[in-house]
């Protein structure tokens, strides 16, 4: 959806449905990958489950609850 870059990172804003997206911050460790994605392009994303952070400003109270976060 969208992919900003922003010095010593790219940002990548993923869309999963009509109501949910994410939002992915890469390191420029390299040059390889900076252009390696066109917005709009389907894409598949594998993230390491101990590297996702829920930010709690977006969670619903639902969702904050369900976590143990009152």
């Amino acid at each position: 959806e969208n992919i900003v870059y922003i010095g010593t990172d790219t940002r990548y804003v993923v869309r999963l449905t009509y109501k949910t997206k994410i939002v992915i911050r890469r390191q420029n460790i390299n040059r390889f990958h900076l252009n390696q994605y066109a917005i709009g392009e389907a894409v598949k994303v594998n993230i390491p489950v101990e590297n996702i952070s829920m930010l709690e400003e977006n969670l619903s109270e639902k969702e904050r609850l369900k976590l143990g976060k009152n």
